[in-house]
């Protein structure tokens, strides 16, 4: 954003402890950056970056920081909402999709919108109980069946993976097939690996190595 590349979750000698700090390159020039002086210490921790709308957004677990890339200035917090890791967070031609450890949650540069209602709570399906903070989460979009996915570690375990249509606001818990060329499956090898929508029946396939890893 800017002509500028924005990162977090470095260390540096002149940074305090934490993941909390934003630093800059020089414009044009994303391999120099000048640590002491570009840079933003913020009061927590960061969790993902996203260049949105002509806006940097900075989330940490339950807040939302909106930065001006032109003056590096924050323009405006969002309490409340969060994001889990950077792999928690996509963007789409219908919006930004990211997820906390309370909902699944859609953004078009307005208010926040929470999308989660229908899954957040009941039984094995619930992602209250995919997102206790031990298993591991990451998010898909297929643009071709404007379908969100949100895989997680247990989930992946019993084959199965939380989807979204856009368009029909519908959640499913479906099930997809594993096509590897021998050994074990684990639900590691899913986080590792890129899922791929089938247009026939909707299965979802993970693709794994020949060790399922």
């Amino acid at each position: 954003g800017g002509n500028k590349l924005y990162v977090a979750g470095f260390k540096h000698s002149l940074l305090p402890e934490g993941n909390n700090s934003l630093a800059w390159s020089k414009e044009g020039k994303y391999s120099q950056f000048d640590i002491q002086n570009d840079r933003m210490d913020l009061d927590d921790d960061i969790t993902a970056l996203k260049y949105y709308n002509g806006v940097l957004l900075v989330f940490s677990l339950n807040k939302i920081y909106k930065i001006d890339v032109n003056t590096n200035q924050i323009i405006d917090e969002i309490q409340g909402f969060g994001c889990i890791n950077k792999d928690c967070v996509v963007e789409t031609e219908y919006g930004l999709f990211f997820a906390d450890r309370n909902h699944i949650y859609k953004y078009t540069g307005g208010s926040v919108e929470i999308i989660s209602y229908p899954i957040d709570t009941g039984n094995s399906q619930s992602w209250t109980l995919h997102n206790t903070g031990t298993h591991k989460i990451k998010m898909y979009f297929s643009s071709k069946l404007n379908l969100l996915m949100i895989v997680s570690t247990l989930a992946a375990g019993t084959s199965r993976v939380f989807t979204y249509h856009v368009l029909k606001q519908r959640w499913d818990y479906r099930r997809f097939e594993i096509k590897d060329s021998g050994g074990d499956f684990n639900s590691q090898s899913i986080m590792n690996n890129i899922l791929i929508p089938s247009k026939l029946g909707g299965n979802l396939y993970a693709f794994t190595s020949a060790e399922g890893k």
